[in-house]
């Protein structure tokens, strides 16, 4: 990630350089306290939090001139990219001004306010925008957009498919449009989109939601500390990635940023847009309210170029032509560039000049004029053409259609439609028994839709009854995955979607049961709610939960370790060590406990040792000389051995049993 320039951060001079020390701790000690202020600040607090964590980096880099010079010499080549980037912006509203020859002195004064810069910068570009222009040949041959490789073609399509993602789906006209331009296969344009695919268009749409704005602003101002366009681009996938791939590379990065020994602000941001990336890419539902807020936020650059062309409430013919065109590049078919235009300059009340909207009403009357001729030629050939291959050829084609659909229900529809207007044939009579089988099919689909929703809906309600949220979810699924088009899958699917909730619920509620004193079962139950449940509502009710009960469970466990230690069962000591420590290592008492832990690790690997070393004298067996000797061995290889005292009881054990039978 690239870091922001500490020339820059500071406010210091680039040319020249800052150079006296003073002036640049006194420029770091003043930024400091700005931003410790802003610490906790709801919006501003990971940014701030972020440039305290430079701080120390901030004063290696600033007071060692070797350093210092390098980082003025980033400073002016990142101060020449900003320069370079708003120029091409500023160069892009000139642009539109010059269709009509020349820039007024009005559009200059706006240009000024729209971009804050001196009048000279404007002046300047104007300049050398004229000499371009005065530069180019009057007709320059342009690229067709079915002439550039692969990979450009792709770049386009996907760029053409998230503005079309604005209103929340796409068309197959839309789809044919982009395969016919790019001459690449419509097979192809449907793999690189998880939008919905529609037949057309529909104009009562109700809006597509987006996410919430909120969201959307925490997103947008954690990608930006991280320099990423998108929740895609900080996965590092491609937006046509599936929900599996997205949420396990989300859950993967947020681990990583948990487990990140130092929190500073890059790590809270990553951790933040990982835990949004799993919210958003849990459903296509979500998913796609993302994608159609990062379309709209696509079009800000269009709507900038408007408001550029707009002067006193007028937008001029000529500038429509150059909008039109952006807008296109952007990836919208002509009508739809037009109709967006015009929306826009509507709700603004702006008058828009458009040569573009005359001539589409021009080719809307030559269409429909031609598609009077075309009814009526195609009557009149149809009255010479012979009367059964025309039949014939209406039938096949009806029947090529029904085949192509997967719904019963439109190919029902399409039959009803060609025997509601054809008369009764050969071919009527066929198409009439291929409609009744049909509707014989779906009243039987009907049937058995119905009854497993019914015993679906029995069952699951068993399991919710019982609090077996996960077993009726299981039900739920089951059903959708035999009825995808069944009449009851969106109401099952927002009763799958409320189960975690429920689960959630339950889980925590089942904490409360356990009984204060069962202190290993509580601890035990509240650490696999955590686990079972990483971004549960009840997740800082369950954390104060072990907290609270720090002191009760030391003593719980000091006095089972008290009782194990008199019993010499030290795997049992070592176990309650561990189980403390688990949930408790950042305690006071955590010194103690793994001090503990160590003695009672050392006391089982002596234990360990020496029932080794008995187990090889058995193996001798019942002559006590040679089981003696091994002991005896043993102490002469090992005379500093921990455990030298009990092999020399387990000798005087054997020799006491010598003296007994001799």
């Amino acid at each position: 990630m690239t870091q922001q320039n500490f020339f820059q951060l500071l406010n210091l001079s680039v040319d020249p350089p800052e150079e006296d020390a003073k002036i640049i701790k006194a420029a770091i000690k003043k930024k400091q306290t700005a931003w410790s202020r802003f610490r906790n600040h709801p919006t501003k607090g990971i940014q701030a939090k972020r440039f305290l964590d430079l701080i120390p980096e901030i004063r290696k880099v600033m007071l060692d001139p070797v350093l210092r010079k390098e980082e003025a010499r980033k400073a002016k080549r990142q101060q020449h990219v900003k320069d370079e980037l708003k120029a091409s912006e500023i160069d892009r509203h000139l642009a539109i001004y010059f269709t009509k020859g020349r820039v007024t002195d009005d559009e200059i004064k706006k240009l000024q306010t729209l971009h804050s810069v001196e009048v000279e910068t404007i002046l300047r570009r104007v300049i050398q925008k004229e000499k371009e222009l005065a530069s180019i040949p009057s007709s320059v041959p342009g690229t067709a957009k079915n002439s550039g490789t692969l990979e450009e073609k792709l770049v386009a399509i996907d760029k053409s498919l998230g503005i079309q993602m604005r209103k929340g789906y796409i068309t197959n006209e839309e789809i044919s449009s982009l395969a016919e331009t790019y001459s690449i296969s419509q097979d192809e344009i449907i793999n690189r989109t998880t939008y919905p695919v529609r037949e057309n268009n529909n104009p009562t749409d109700i809006e597509p939601k987006t996410i919430d704005k909120t969201i959307e602003k925490v997103i947008n101002r954690n990608l930006k500390l991280l320099e990423k366009s998108s929740l895609y681009e900080f996965l590092d996938l491609p937006v046509n990635s599936g929900l599996e791939s997205l949420k396990n590379r989300a859950e993967k990065l947020r681990a990583k940023a948990i487990a990140a020994g130092q929190k500073n602000a890059i790590v809270t941001a990553s951790a933040e847009l990982a835990g949004h990336c799993s919210t958003i890419f849990k459903s296509e539902k979500t998913r796609t309210a993302y994608d159609v807020s990062k379309a709209l936020a696509d079009l800000d650059a269009l709507n900038t170029d408007i408001a550029a062309a707009e002067m006193e409430g007028v937008i001029r013919a000529e500038y429509f032509e150059a909008l039109h065109k952006t807008a296109t590049e952007l990836g919208m078919g002509a009508d739809e560039a037009c109709s967006y235009i015009e929306a826009y300059c509507l709700d603004k009340n702006w008058v828009l000049k458009s040569k573009q909207k005359r001539r589409r009403q021009v080719r809307l009357y030559a269409t429909a004029a031609a598609s009077v001729f075309i009814v009526i030629a195609g009557t009149i050939l149809m009255f010479q053409m012979l009367k059964h291959n025309r039949l014939k050829n209406e039938y096949q084609s009806v029947l090529a259609h029904v085949k192509n659909q997967t719904q019963l229900e439109k190919k029902r529809d399409l039959l009803s439609a060609y025997l509601d207007t054809h008369d009764q044939g050969k071919f009527t009579d066929k198409a009439e028994k291929k409609f009744e089988r049909i509707q014989i099919k779906i009243k039987k689909r009907n049937a058995i839709d119905k009854r497993d929703y019914e015993k679906a809906l029995k069952q699951a309600t068993g399991f919710h009854e019982e609090k077996a949220y996960e077993k009726a979810g299981v039900i739920y699924k089951k059903y959708l995955k035999n009825h995808p088009q069944g009449h009851h899958v969106d109401a099952f699917k927002q009763k799958i979607a409320v189960i975690p909730g429920l689960i959630d619920d339950r889980d925590f509620q089942n904490l409360t049961l356990i009984s204060p004193q069962d202190f290993e079962k509580r601890i035990t139950a509240y650490n696999t709610y955590l686990t079972n449940h990483p971004e549960g509502k009840y997740r800082d009710q369950t954390e104060k939960m072990i907290s609270d009960m720090s002191r009760d469970y030391y003593r719980y466990i000091a006095r089972k370790i008290k009782i194990n230690e008199k019993e010499k069962n030290w795997e049992e000591c070592i176990r309650l060590c561990d189980s403390y420590l688990t949930f408790y290592k950042e305690s006071d008492r955590a010194v103690d406990i793994e001090g503990e832990r160590y003695f009672f690790q050392k006391q089982l690997d002596n234990s360990q040792l020496l029932e080794g070393l008995m187990q090889m004298a058995s193996r001798v067996g019942r002559n006590n000389v040679k089981a003696r000797q091994v002991y005896l061995d043993y102490l002469s290889a090992n005379p500093d051995s921990p455990i030298k005292y009990e092999v020399k009881r387990e000798i005087a054990k054997l020799d006491k049993r010598r003296s007994k039978y001799r």
